[in-house]
């Protein structure tokens, strides 16, 4: 956590408390020059268009998507049990599909894409809305009270497990056996050495470079997640759901934007299990 005037993110989340709008420009500023920076990290990190945003109104509300925020504000009704809430969603889908399907152009839209209209429509839903933009977010955070103890959570996209970085588990990079014996534990920290003369060291920085920058990194991930979504939403009430345990939210654009969304570069961060808060799933998600 840090305030505005400590601009130096960890590694995978922080908050910031924007008192100061002149140090949030500064961090924004300096968010900016380090994507333009090539950059080497370990294995499980990427740089690319790494931090996505949020911004509230009220510093002491932690993030949570609207359908779980209806749940608790019914004294009586449906408690956080994964079989009730999942049951509460399929047939919210089911409903807004039967109002709607006239007035879409694309009727045999996927289930995460009706949830995405949904939640266009303001119909509670999984998803919660968050933004590239970090002046955006801001935005969104004084908007209806610009004196407020407002709030800007910043999360690290590029350190998600999800679904595509999942199927990459034990891949190798080209060479990585002769590195490993030629470097031992200390193997990424050469590879992290920007002056390296070896050539077989160089060979595996490019080889990272490509890809942990490529738009087809991007690309692959946000389409393995959109498959992983729709795959939870499409599973009947009566079967399990295989999730990966490391694995608690996916983050995703949909397959065809709104006018507002794109916008206001927006996506949505998905929390795959109802059993637990958007909060504990974003924990479960992060690498640390």
């Amino acid at each position: 956590m840090t305030n505005s005037s400590e601009t130096t993110p960890t590694k995978s989340y922080f908050i910031v408390h924007v008192d100061d709008l002149h140090a949030w420009n500064v961090f924004v500023t300096e968010q900016v020059k380090n994507r333009r920076r090539r950059a080497i990290f370990r294995e499980s990190e990427y740089c690319g268009e790494t931090w996505i945003y949020r911004g509230q109104r009220d510093d002491r509300w932690d993030i949570t998507s609207t359908l779980q925020r209806e749940v608790k504000s019914v004294p009586n009704g449906i408690k956080s049990l994964e079989h009730d809430l999942r049951g509460k969603e399929l047939s919210s889908i089911q409903s807004f599909k039967a109002l709607a399907w006239k007035y879409v152009p694309n009727p045999n839209m996927t289930s995460l894409e009706w949830l995405t209209l949904m939640r266009h429509y303001g119909v509670p839903t999984r998803l919660v809305d968050f933004t590239e933009s970090p002046m955006i977010a801001l935005h969104f955070a004084v908007a209806t009270e610009p004196d407020g103890n407002f709030v800007v959570w910043a999360l690290n996209r590029d350190r998600f497990r999800d679904a595509y970085i999942q199927s990459q588990a034990g891949t190798k990079l080209p060479g990585w056996d002769e590195l490993f014996l030629k470097y031992g534990e200390h193997v990424m920290d050469e590879v992290r050495n920007l002056n390296t003369t070896d050539s077989m060291v160089k060979c595996a920085q490019e080889y990272l470079h490509n890809f942990i920058l490529s738009d087809a990194t991007t690309v692959m991930r946000n389409m393995f997640n959109r498959r992983m979504a729709d795959k939870i939403l499409n599973t009947p009430l009566t079967e399990e759901i295989d999730i990966p345990d490391r694995i608690g939210t996916i983050w995703f654009t949909p397959e065809c934007p709104n006018p507002r969304m794109i916008a206001q570069k927006g996506l949505f961060v998905m929390p795959l299990r109802f059993s637990e808060s958007f909060m504990e799933s974003v924990y479960r998600t992060l690498e640390e």
